[in-house]
């Protein structure tokens, strides 16, 4: 059976090394530098209009042999022929031969979080919400402290199908996850992402939004009625530091999300039977469409291999 701890600040306190030490399970459940509140920054991009075929191909492949996708990374330098080209395969060829197969599959760690809170004078107050919310949430700098923490200690985001998927017979089979020596699997995820109703005005992102460079963020909005789009809860922060790590994401995993369906998702009112089958309900629906389109177009995929019978 899978066991998970949510992080939060009087449940394990605020070093999440010590939640990580004390796990040991398979995982089977559904995105930072971020640097807490920020407004959304542009993307990195690899191709522009100053950069040549050879050095995007380049660019990418080194991105994919950071985040251990060596065959891949093999293949985009295969269309590249300058000589720096060759000196990057070298590179991705001597990664290769070093990379290790994790030992063992039933030991990976899972780390659930809830929402973050942005703004702990309105989330912490006094009586049992406070409290809960004190208990099961933790704040968007202790959150990206205890990430950077989760990246020096050598652990490395993987999806649950990445420890085990179906072969080709429809048999559930462990898949072996090739990494770095000293590198450690590790599954993130995320609880709720609704923003419920009993969250507005309490000092938390009220949704995720496609923002117009393509990143997903979050709006937020402050005490004072003012509203930002930034990095205000994990889906961003995590987004921004794989861009900052790349070798934090095996494959370009990020992390899972748990979705309830209560009060909607994404912070979106999307449920038919909470709020009607109304012109107001579809058009959230789409709006939420939109915004987990472009999460899933963030996120790198690791492919099946038929055949894998590794345990």
């Amino acid at each position: 059976m899978a066991h998970r701890i949510a992080v939060g600040r009087s449940v394990v306190g605020l070093r999440v090394v010590v939640a990580l030490a004390l796990l040991s399970s398979v995982v089977a459940c559904a995105s930072p530098a971020g640097g807490g509140h920020r407004a959304a920054s542009g993307p990195t991009s690899v191709a522009s209009s100053t950069v040549s075929p050879d050095e995007a191909l380049i660019a990418r492949a080194r991105t994919q042999g950071a985040q251990y996708d060596y065959e891949a990374a093999l293949a985009t330098l295969a269309s590249a022929s300058t000589e720096a080209a060759g000196s990057e395969l070298e590179r991705v060829r001597q990664a290769k031969a070093a990379a290790v197969v994790w030992k063992d599959n039933t030991a990976i760690s899972h780390l659930f979080y809830h929402s973050l809170v942005v703004d702990p004078k309105r989330a912490f107050t006094a009586g049992r919400q406070g409290a809960g919310f004190s208990q099961y949430m933790v704040t968007v700098s202790e959150f990206t402290d205890q990430l950077r923490q989760i990246y020096a200690k050598g652990y490395v985001l993987v999806r649950p199908q990445d420890i085990a998927a179906p072969g080709e017979d429809g048999v559930l089979r462990r898949r072996p996850i090739v990494l770095a020596p000293g590198k450690q699997p590790l599954v993130l995820s995320v609880d709720d992402v609704s923003y419920y109703e009993y969250m507005e005005g309490k000092g938390f992102a009220t949704n995720l939004v496609k923002a117009a460079d393509g990143r997903v963020v979050n709006t937020y909005v402050d005490a004072a009625g003012k509203s930002t789009q930034g990095n205000f809860d994990v889906m961003p922060i995590v987004d921004d530091f794989v861009r900052q790590h790349p070798d934090f994401s095996y494959r370009g995993a990020k992390g899972v999300l748990g979705l309830t369906g209560y009060n909607g998702i994404l912070g979106y009112r999307t449920s038919v039977r909470g709020y009607g089958d109304t012109a107001a309900t579809r058009s959230e629906q789409g709006k939420a469409k939109a915004v987990a389109t472009a999460m899933k177009a963030t996120a790198g995929s690791s492919p099946p291999t038929p055949g894998v019978t590794s345990t």
